[in-house]
């Protein structure tokens, strides 16, 4: 979608049952509706570069058929959800710079498709979850 785009998504977009990829990179989108995480066929969701001044709606953790998660330069402030360790599929996850704090949770261990894990330049502390070793495709981590 275009640059150009302004405002808040609607949340209508719960209602596109059949959205497979949802790409809304470097808008002006302000805020994400509770109901994308109603996307249960969504493979591929790249809002990365947006305004969003919020948490991610909780729900989009648990879109189980995400191979791609692109939230990368969002200013959500909160930590990275336990529920991450639903998204099975995802082969991609990058949320960096999104002013995520706390530590990284062991769920993390349980995206076994995974094959980049990148969450650069935020504020996490503690330590790397030993169930990362566990993840046998990744070949990038980047912390």
């Amino acid at each position: 979608l275009s640059a150009g785009l302004t405002g808040t998504m609607p949340t209508e977009v719960g209602s596109l049952t059949g959205l497979l990829t949802l790409v809304l990179r470097n808008t002006s989108i302000t805020a994400l509706p509770t109901e994308l995480g109603a996307q249960t066929s969504l493979t591929s969701l790249d809002l990365e570069g947006n305004l969003v001044r919020a948490a991610i709606p909780s729900d989009v953790w648990t879109l189980s058929t995400l191979r791609l998660l692109a939230i990368s330069e969002h200013d959500v402030g909160s930590s990275i959800p336990s529920e991450v360790g639903v998204l099975t599929a995802v082969v991609d996850l990058r949320a960096d710079a999104c002013s995520l704090s706390g530590a990284l949770p062991t769920e993390l261990g349980m995206l076994e498709a995974a094959t980049a894990l990148s969450f650069a330049r935020n504020s996490l502390s503690g330590v790397v979850p030993s169930e990362l070793a566990l993840l046998g495709s990744l070949e990038l981590m980047d912390l």
